[in-house]
């Protein structure tokens, strides 16, 4: 309705997701570098909670949308089945035709299907959304499943995406096996009122608008009222625009966005007194100053002063009370010695004083650890009595790696009562803004990081991925120094396909065919559906004159169905010609014409095949 008014090409705050709207915050963008590298590494299980709204989902989406052929996956968010039933859904999601009706032939079809997959050199994933909806006992066959291995290699890779209820029931100690195992970690907390800002103006940019549709004040009331929940931001921009289209107006105003905010509240309202704040008390110029106030410096200083006062509030809170005691005494004496009354009211003003700065010691002694848990990434999942630290980006290091899925034991960490006296939160590792700056496109600076890390064993594959997109940015401007960061890829992980495809094509354009053919049979052997391999390896083995491992390359080529089809069908009836095949010949080519009938080449071939083998009847 307000497309045309506000001029826009499609509506930007629609609840649906859509990849074009896609904009990730800082802590989105670790939380997604987390998941593509415990996709990458085999970590077994990776669980990625928050709140309502935080935009899980997306983040899966956007995960997905990254993997190829090599990666089977199976994305579930309906998990509230029983055992059974849970099982064989999954393994018809993998393999609609399977028929499984018992728990026995559900792990006989896993054990089969996933040993199948690691033979073809593919890799599987089990997305399980809305997963705080499981049971125990679905949690604990879930477990069970990620046994298999084969190699001493975790056979299905299994991310756990829920609510922060998903936290509670790893708690319990029904789960303590199941935690044990868990090697990646994040809690995804809302956007900044920073990144709200960006957030909405990305979308708005996307949908066409050319100029600012939302006010300063705007913004900030924006944030304040949905407190940086991307889901929340949709509905309350979507509303504004709306009501700002009713009463004709070009600008959305806090006022505006105030009003939207209360009619939603009546439905979606925000959970705590807090949530409330925004709506009855502050007003455009209070949201601006309290918006300024948290970047001032000195306000992060004296949060930290009061986070260590804190731990002292016990002490406090004891000698206060001794001291309410004392004068509750002395007032009960003064009434019994006939005080004046001035006496008495000084007496009572200082008993209900203490009794205020008693109440604000212990609200504010709960604020600061409450702050404490939301602004350092951590989270404790108890372990039978003790508790033992996980860190959400739990990332390996050159001096520490996570231990193997298998491996029984909780993550390594400080014991808590190090834990306890350590006040700032630990900083981000060079490691995870280099995973960050992989995830942003700059493969220059994340190589970079890399190299100043050092990358270890186990970092290697993630180093190798980071080399090949940075020589693929070089490719056309640089290609001597491509060339070399593809080596090193290839050279510090064997197994990265692309590598070994990207110097085929570099060794093919430099007309070095054997060289070429090395690359691409190695690229064939690690990603035996790559396409673009097979296509150039026929064309090498039909100039060398091998014509059979020509054809059999380009058949291969025509199973996989690349957008060239017709192409690679035209180039296999060439080879099928030379080697005496007619009519498997005129079969490619019909095929051919009939995906594309503008070919003319194919065209005329096909016709002079056709009149040859007349003149031959």
């Amino acid at each position: 309705m307000y497309l045309p008014y506000y001029l826009l090409t499609a509506r930007p705050f629609q609840i649906s997701a859509d990849p074009r709207f896609l904009w990730l915050g800082d802590d989105h963008q670790e939380a997604l570098a987390n998941l593509e590298y415990g996709l990458s590494q085999g970590n077994g299980f990776v669980v990625l909670v928050g709140a309502v709204g935080t935009g899980k989902t997306t983040l899966v989406n956007a995960l997905l949308e990254t993997l190829d052929d090599g990666v089977v996956v199976a994305n579930i968010n309906q998990p509230g089945f029983e055992v059974v039933e849970f099982l064989s859904f999954v393994a018809r999601a993998y393999d609609p035709g399977a028929v499984v009706a018992s728990k026995s032939e559900c792990l006989n079809f896993f054990k089969n299907f996933l040993q199948k997959a690691w033979s073809d050199g593919r890799r599987v994933l089990l997305v399980i959304d809305e997963a705080h909806r499981l049971s125990v006992e679905v949690l604990e066959e879930i477990r069970l499943l990620s046994n298999l291995e084969q190699d001493g290699k975790k056979l299905i890779n299994i991310f756990f995406v829920g609510q922060t209820e998903l936290l509670h029931k790893l708690r319990t100690s029904e789960c303590r096996a199941l935690r044990q195992r868990i090697t990646l970690f994040y809690h995804l907390r809302p956007l900044t009122a920073a990144e709200t800002e960006k957030y909405i103006l990305h979308r708005l940019r996307v949908a066409g608008c050319a100029r600012r549709l939302f006010s300063d004040h705007a913004m900030l009331a924006i944030h304040g009222y949905t407190r940086g929940y991307p889901r929340r931001i949709n509905k309350l921009c979507d509303r504004a625009l709306l009501t700002g289209y009713l009463k004709d107006r070009t600008q959305i105003t806090a006022a505006i966005v105030r009003e939207c905010a209360r009619e939603m509240r009546r439905i979606d309202p925000l959970p705590g007194a807090l949530g409330r704040l925004p709506a009855l008390f502050f007003s455009d110029w209070r949201w601006t100053w309290a918006e300024e106030w948290r970047q001032w410096p000195w306000v992060e200083r004296c949060r930290r002063g009061a986070h260590a006062l804190g731990r002292g509030v016990p002490q406090a809170l004891s000698q206060a009370g001794k001291a309410v005691a004392a004068q509750v005494s002395g007032w009960a004496a003064a009434r019994r010695t006939s005080l004046s009354f001035a006496g008495q009211k000084r007496a009572l003003a200082g008993v209900l004083a203490l009794a205020v700065l008693t109440v604000v010691l212990v609200n504010g002694w709960k604020l600061v650890h409450t702050a404490e848990l939301d602004t350092e990434k951590t989270a404790r999942i108890s372990d039978g009595a003790a508790e033992k630290p996980y860190a959400l980006a739990n990332f390996p290091s050159k001096t520490q790696a996570p231990p193997a899925a298998d491996s029984g034991a909780a993550h390594p960490g400080p014991p808590a009562s190090v834990a306890e006296k350590t006040d700032p939160p630990p900083p981000q590792s060079t490691w995870i803004k280099a995973l960050t700056r992989m995830n942003q496109g700059n493969y220059k600076e994340a190589v970079a990081l890399m190299d100043a890390e050092g990358p270890s064993a186990e970092q290697m594959p993630v180093y190798a991925q980071a080399l090949v997109g940075r020589a693929g940015q070089l490719m056309e401007t640089a290609p001597e120094e491509a060339r070399s960061l593809l080596e090193k890829a290839a050279g510090a992980d064997p197994n990265n396909a692309e590598a070994h495809l990207q110097l085929g094509h570099m060794h093919l354009r430099a007309k070095q065919n054997l060289k070429a053919i090395k690359y691409y049979e190695t690229a064939i052997k690690l990603r035996p559906a790559s396409a673009e391999a097979l296509y150039n390896l026929g064309f090498l083995y039909a100039a060398a004159g091998n014509l059979s491992t020509a054809e059999e390359m380009f058949t291969r080529v025509v199973a996989l169905k690349p957008d060239y089809l017709d192409k690679a069908l035209f180039n296999l009836a060439v080879v099928q010609q030379k080697l005496g095949k007619p009519r498997e010949s005129i079969t490619s080519l019909e095929a051919a014409v009939t995906l594309r009938p503008e070919n003319e080449k194919a065209q005329a071939y096909l016709k002079r095949l056709k009149a040859g083998s007349q003149e031959r009847r």
